[in-house]
């Protein structure tokens, strides 16, 4: 087996191992794996292969990886809450709204008018 099937290898289980956490480590080093791979094919010696290796990845850490961290695990101020995150500083109760149309004559209440309050009594 050559040496650029090698760090070829090295790149595809760093990808995998990508896959199943969250941080963009390994896909740094990947990224060192694919340009020594390059390296190798190109019939450099092993010396050549891990300077190589070692600045891509360095690279990778400095610059690609702040950008992916950014794009991925953005944080928007703007961005519409769900889940969890979209109950913090509400009040229990009920929070039904009629979709009918109020009776003629009925006294005026939150099914009738389809108003709701901050919070409901039981």
């Amino acid at each position: 087996m050559e040496m650029w099937q090698i760090w070829a290898i090295v790149a595809a289980v760093m990808v995998a191992v990508e896959i199943f956490t969250a941080g963009f480590a390994a896909i740094c080093l990947a990224i060192g794996a694919v340009a020594s791979a390059v390296t190798a094919a190109l019939g450099f010696g092993v010396k050549a292969q891990i300077i190589w290796f070692a600045l891509f990845t360095l690279f990778s850490f400095v610059v690609v990886r702040p950008i992916a961290i950014k794009m991925f695990f953005h944080k928007d101020k703007n961005a519409r809450k769900s889940g969890v995150d979209a109950l913090i500083g509400r009040v229990g109760g009920s929070r039904r709204q009629s979709i009918l149309p109020p009776i003629p004559g009925a006294s005026p209440s939150t099914a009738t008018t389809g108003k709701l309050s901050r919070r409901t009594e039981m």
